[in-house]
């Protein structure tokens, strides 16, 4: 009896630790679908504006977008409103 005990014991084990990558493999799909990246930038110190990437931008990937003569100002992860989020799955459609 001890050794089926442990054997279903290590099991359920096993199987929780697969059910939770499960479930934060989940998690991270479902926020990257939700999440969006802005980028605060100024040329000039004084006027600001944002440019939004799906997914974390590196330095080659703003050059490219906005030039050589811009400052980041800020990253930010934002996530979409609740509106543009109902409004996903009839886009893909």
């Amino acid at each position: 009896m001890a050794v089926s005990g442990q054997f279903v014991l290590r099991h359920s084990t096993d199987t929780g630790r697969q059910l939770k990558r499960q479930a934060m493999a989940g998690r991270r799909k479902a926020l990257s679908l939700i999440t969006h990246f802005a980028v605060t930038l100024t040329d000039d110190g004084q006027h600001t504006w944002e440019e939004i990437f799906q997914h974390p931008p590196n330095l080659a990937q703003l050059r490219q977008r906005v030039g050589d003569r811009a400052f980041v100002v800020a990253v930010q992860m934002r996530r979409r409103a609740r509106r543009s989020r109902a409004m996903l799955p009839m886009a893909a459609e």
